[in-house]
């Protein structure tokens, strides 16, 4: 994948990740997707609670798949990424409450990125498949 393109796909994902994280993704209260969402339409056999909200976007969900596996095997590269694309925070303030240079944390954020970028395509090389 393309630097500009991995660049594109994590800063599409943070903005889904903000919206969902707010609930501000899916339809209306008064549509009946949202009711169902919320359980008023469910399967007898499942409580109120037990029904996933309807995520719509399929690319962000790969990379956020691909970012939950980043977290376990490198979590301080995927704080970078958090801090980058998520939080947008002033990168020299994160760096010195973390007791890291600017440069570290830079060197972080690259070898993020490589990771994701080969995970990403490997997920979508996947879903190509299924398709």
């Amino acid at each position: 994948m393309a630097q500009y393109e991995i660049e594109n796909r994590l800063n599409h994902w943070a903005a889904w990740v903000v919206l969902f994280e707010k609930n501000l993704l899916g339809y209306p209260k008064e549509s009946i997707i949202a009711k169902f969402q919320d359980g008023y339409v469910h399967d007898k056999n499942r409580s109120r609670g037990s029904i996933e909200p309807y995520r719509q976007n399929i690319l962000a969900e790969n990379v956020n798949t691909a970012y939950n596996r980043l977290k376990e095997y490198a979590p301080a590269q995927a704080n970078a990424i958090y801090v980058y694309y998520i939080e947008r925070a002033h990168i020299k303030t994160y760096a010195e409450k973390n007791k890291m240079s600017v440069s570290t944390f830079y060197k972080h954020l690259r070898a993020a990125r490589l990771w994701l970028d080969a995970e990403i395509e490997t997920l979508d090389g996947a879903m190509r498949k299924r398709d």
